[in-house]
């Protein structure tokens, strides 16, 4: 939280300001929710927005490592994570159960102060999200990506997360996990924003594992 307070007091406020532009844009449900998180948490809005974008503004020199392997056998499917954040945040995380105003009701593990999407998560259509980090070379003009994780959570199908998770414009690279429980599908979606938006869907059959890279 510190290092978003710092870049927002100094040069980086165009590009956060940007960025609350394009997620306005396309998730405005999603401002309100930070809106609402801010006068909880009784901090000033634009410095926890500025949090929920902290991967953009300051890319980590050794990001974090979050592993995922999945299995589909027949109708078994099985998706492992380890969800490898920062270790301040050991012993602060917590799961919250989430009923928004569209109805669709999820439960999502959480990083303090961070929209509910980044961590394991799953809702009662039977979408299941894990996601890794990608490092890219630069940040885009762009959604950012914890919009884009939390968005899914409100899908019922995978052809609508997937329509999400590929979205432009955005703002970072990213990696979904996507389980579909009815239909007993998983889905790799690696998606690149810079020098172009690019993505890969990939249908798990079989063993997969996955880690922070393309």
């Amino acid at each position: 939280y510190r290092d978003s307070v710092e870049y927002l007091d100094g040069e980086g406020r165009e590009t956060v300001e940007k960025m609350q532009e394009y997620a306005h844009a396309s998730f405005p449900h999603l401002i309100e929710e930070v809106e609402g998180m801010a006068e909880a948490l009784d901090v000033p809005f634009e410095r926890l927005f500025a949090f929920q974008c902290r991967a953009e503004i300051r890319m980590l020199k050794n990001p974090p490592g979050c592993s995922t392997i999945a299995l589909r056998d027949g109708d078994d499917v099985i998706l492992v994570h380890n969800e490898d954040g920062n270790d301040l945040n050991v012993g602060r995380m917590f799961l919250v159960k989430v009923t928004p105003p569209s109805g669709v009701t999820f439960l999502s593990f959480v990083y303090p102060g961070l929209l509910p999407g980044n961590g394991p998560s799953i809702n009662d259509a039977g979408l299941v999200q894990t996601t890794n980090y990608i490092q890219p070379r630069r940040v885009a003009d762009g959604i950012p990506r914890y919009f884009i994780g939390r968005a899914i959570l409100e899908t019922k199908s995978l052809d609508e997360a997937v329509s999400l998770a590929t979205m432009t414009p955005r703002a970072f690279s990213y990696h979904h996990n996507l389980v579909y429980l009815p239909e007993r599908r998983i889905l790799s979606v690696e998606v690149a924003a810079y020098p172009a938006h690019k993505h890969s869907v990939k249908e798990v059959d079989g063993l997969y594992v996955h880690t922070n890279h393309f």
